[in-house]
């Protein structure tokens, strides 16, 4: 289960994403860019990650997904950011993630919430 914790982590690195997007152009160079499709392959095939969590981060005029991805038991963890030109980018990765318990939860974190994002469809901006 999602905890209000673990969103407002997540919430807090799509606030520091939304800083680095004002400079796609130089970090997209620095950073590991490839398709979205390729990476979630890639990942996929080596650690048996998936998307679980997704966010719209918006920087200005730009506006991309910022996406969780976990191995089935939070084993290993990837922060991609997908931009509108079909481009993912990794952004952090670790092991042992772990969701913090909370009593409290908001409305989006609701198992019977519709999800704002469809993060298997990649950036629709």
């Amino acid at each position: 289960m999602k905890s209000i914790v673990t969103l407002a982590l997540f919430m807090l690195v799509c606030l520091m994403v939304a800083l680095w997007l004002m400079s796609w152009p130089a970090k997209a160079q620095d950073n590991q860019c490839a398709e979205r499709d390729s990476i979630l392959a890639a990942l996929a095939d080596k650690y048996h990650e998936k998307p679980v969590d997704a966010g719209l981060v918006t920087g200005g005029e730009k506006t991309a997904i910022i996406e969780l991805l976990l191995s089935p038991n939070a084993e290993t963890w990837t922060l991609i950011l997908s931009l509108p030109n079909g481009q993912s980018c990794l952004l952090a990765s670790g092991t042992n993630w772990e969701a913090l318990p909370t009593d409290t939860k908001p409305d989006a974190a609701k198992p019977d919430a519709e999800p704002k994002i469809d993060p298997n469809s990649g950036p629709s901006i």
